[in-house]
């Protein structure tokens, strides 16, 4: 009976033991995989932030260049516009000029008439 005894308290110990066990690791193994998680999280971070750093260099230096670029075709445009303007500015001086002798002829015409 002692023996039937003895192998049931082993049997419970043995039982409480591996619990007691079961709950350490499963406590170790979270906490591995948290930190394991963590670091990947983090790596996963640093990637990416050097993927998106030379994302955004390689594309400001693109748009430098398409700034130079279509200041290069304007600037033409630009000079052209400006001798268009002056010619546009010389024309309507002109037209003034002319309308003001006119209108000076056209007094000059009904002073004589009346």
């Amino acid at each position: 009976m002692e023996l039937i005894f003895a192998f049931v308290a082993g049997l419970l110990l043995g039982a409480g033991l591996m619990w007691l066990a079961r709950g350490a690791i499963a406590n170790a193994f979270s906490t591995l995989s948290a930190e394991a998680l963590q670091r990947n999280n983090q790596a996963f971070l640093d990637l990416a932030k050097g993927a998106l750093e030379k994302q955004q260099a390689t594309a400001q230096g693109e748009l430098e260049k398409r700034q130079q670029a279509i200041g290069e075709l304007v600037t033409p445009i630009r000079a052209s516009l400006e001798k268009f303007e002056l010619q546009v500015q010389g024309v309507e001086k002109a037209r003034i000029d002319a309308y003001a002798t006119l209108f000076e002829q056209v007094r000059a015409l009904g002073d004589g008439q009346g």
